[in-house]
C-alpha cells in the first residue's frame, strides 16, 4: 500500500499517502489538509479519506507538530546509552509545563557517535505529553489505520530533503516558519546534524537565525550550507523579511518546491510517508 502519514498540527491535519519513493514520479495525489481544531470532527475527515483510497489497515506514521513537543539541545549524560531515557528524564523535569509522570521522552544525537565519544557530546532530547500522544494514536486507530510510529517534524522535512536533494556531503538548511516559532533544520548525509526551534519577534528572527548559522558553524560543522531552503509559510511583508534574511545571512535563499504544493502541511506529511522501514 506504500507509506502513509498524518501530520497533526493545532489547526487542522495533513493526510499523505505516497506509492512510489523515487524523486522525478512519486505519487502525491494523495495529499491534502483538512483545517480544524478538534480532533473528533478531524477524525471523521480522515475515515472519509481512509475509506475512499481503501487504505484501511494501512500502517501509518504520526507526524508531532513542534507545537506538541519540546526539543532541547542538552550535555549528553555520562552513563551508558540504555541508561540516557532514566537521566535525561530526571534532568529536565523543571523544564516541562505538564504532570512529570505524564513525561514522554526520547533522544537522538546530532551526529553519530563512537562508544569513546558519546559523554563529551551534545544530544537532542525530545519531550511531550505521554496522555497527549496516547490520544492521537487512538484517534488514528478509530480511523481503522495502524499507527506503528511517532515521528517528529524534524525527521519528516529529513526524509523529504534527503530525497530532493541527495548529493553526498552536502549540508542541505531548510527554515520553517510557523504561527509561534521557526524550525531551523541542517541535514547531512540523511541525517539531521543541527536544528533548533526559534522563538522570538519577527523583527529579531534574522539575527537570530544568523546566531544558529554562527552556532553550528563552530560548534558542529565547518561545512555550510550553499543556500537556505524556505519551507512554504505566509508572513506580513514576506519579501521585505526574506531580502533581510539573504542579506544578514549573506547566502541565497530558495523556495522549496514539492510537486507545487503550497501547503507546507502537505510537505511534513509526504515526509512522514517516506519514513524507512529501518528506523
Amino acid at each position: 500500500q506504500g507509506g502513509c502519514a498524518v501530520a497533526i498540527s493545532p489547526n487542522g491535519f495533513a493526510f499523505s499517502h505516497i506509492t512510489n519513493h523515487d524523486v522525478a514520479s512519486f505519487n502525491t495525489s494523495r495529499c491534502e489538509f483538512i483545517a480544524g481544531d478538534d480532533l473528533n470532527g478531524l477524525g471523521k475527515e480522515l475515515t472519509t479519506r481512509v475509506m475512499q483510497h481503501n487504505l484501511q489497515h494501512a500502517d501509518c506514521n504520526i507526524v508531532l507538530h513542534p507545537d506538541y513537543y519540546r526539543l532541547l539541545l542538552l550535555d549528553a549524560p555520562q552513563v551508558p546509552e540504555e541508561e540516557y531515557n532514566a537521566a535525561l528524564k530526571w534532568r529536565i523535569k523543571e523544564m516541562v509545563d505538564f504532570p512529570f509522570a505524564d513525561t514522554a521522552l526520547d533522544f537522538f544525537f546530532p551526529i553519530k557517535l563512537s562508544d569513546t565519544e558519546h559523554q563529551s557530546k551534545k544530544v537532542y532530547v525530545v519531550v511531550a505529553q505521554q496522555s497527549l500522544l496516547q490520544t492521537m494514536v487512538q484517534k488514528i486507530k478509530h480511523c481503522q489505520l495502524n499507527p506503528y510510529s511517532i515521528d517528529i517534524y524534524e525527521f519528516a522535512w529529513r526524509n523529504l530533503l534527503s530525497l530532493l536533494t541527495p548529493e553526498d556531503d552536502q549540508v542541505v538548511a531548510l527554515l520553517h516558519i510557523l504561527p509561534k516559532k521557526a524550525v531551523l533544520l541542517f541535514v547531512r548525509d540523511q541525517e539531521v546534524v543541527f536544528t533548533r526551534h526559534i522563538i522570538c519577534d519577527c523583527d529579531k528572527l534574522a539575527v537570530e537565525i544568523k546566531s544558529c548559522f554562527e552556532y553550528y558553524q563552530h560548534h558542529i560543522d565547518h561545512v555550510t550550507p550553499r543556500q537556505l531552503l524556505l519551507a512554504p509559510f505566509a508572513l506580513e511583508n514576506r519579501d521585505n523579511f526574506t531580502a533581510e534574511l539573504s542579506q544578514t545571512l549573506n547566502l541565497p535563499l530558495k523556495d522549496l518546491q514539492v510537486n507545487d504544493l503550497q501547503q507546507a502541511d502537505c510537505c511534513v506529511a509526504i515526509g512522514g510517508a517516506l519514513r524507512s522501514e529501518e528506523e
